[in-house]
């Protein structure tokens, strides 16, 4: 009996196993590890993600966050080309 409770709970385990490896794989310091960065205005108190640099200014001060550490920067120039997408 004990044997086929566990053989049942082997394909449970299994599915969760993967799905915590698909969740570690997403989070957001693993993507950062895969070489991307987080900016957000450096004076932002609530540090928002910026994805768009249309929300910047030439001479904004940001914050860039690396899977290890940050960097702060100013915006020198912006390149808002739409074509270029992708």
């Amino acid at each position: 009996m004990e044997r086929a409770a566990a053989e049942r709970l082997q394909p449970l385990r299994r599915r969760l196993e993967l799905a915590g490896r698909s969740l570690n794989d997403s989070s957001p310091k693993a993507v950062m590890a895969r070489g991307y960065a987080r900016v957000s205005l450096a004076n932002d108190p609530h540090g928002r993600s910026i994805s768009d640099s249309s929300r910047l200014n030439e001479n904004d001060e940001i914050r860039v966050e690396f899977a290890r550490g940050t960097a702060d920067a100013r915006v020198a120039k912006l390149h808002n080309d739409s074509k270029k997408e992708g």
